[in-house]
């Protein structure tokens, strides 16, 4: 199946497998011999969040090599996150904002959460300056 582009898209990182589904599905279990794997999403393994990236994260994530052209990738990142700039400024910041309720179990995926306003113009100068960056 690893073959197939119909398959490859159906792909995720694994941050959401590890915090994102097991909330929605309820009943996950951590499994044996994972913490290498969890220390690496966390950033907390050496180099895992060292620049550059290594590719796949060390074999951590699942690779994308079949996705294309890198350049074409950044062009459509850009694209996207000038897009939704907005949007995805607010979102960045209700981590860091007030938690909203009903509450959820992931609490970074919360959609009732309210951004920390103080925190906007930070944000935005940060994801304009990512955009500056990637897009040359």
């Amino acid at each position: 199946m690893e073959t197939l582009d119909s398959y490859q898209t159906t792909k995720s990182d694994y941050y959401t497998h590890c915090y994102d589904l097991p909330p929605q599905l309820g009943g996950c279990q951590i499994e044996s011999g994972s913490q290498a794997a969890r220390d690496a999403v966390d950033g907390i393994a050496e180099g895992s969040w060292s620049l550059p990236l290594t590719p796949d994260l060390g074999g951590f994530e699942p690779d994308w090599t079949w996705a294309g052209d890198e350049g074409e990738a950044r062009k459509e990142a850009v694209e996207r996150l000038t897009a939704n700039h907005a949007s995805i400024v607010s979102f960045a910041c209700r981590g860091a904002g007030t938690k909203g309720f009903p509450r959820y179990s992931a609490p970074l995926a919360d959609p009732n959460a309210e951004p920390n306003q103080a925190l906007i113009p930070l944000v935005d100068r940060v994801l304009k300056k990512v955009v500056s960056k990637v897009s040359h």
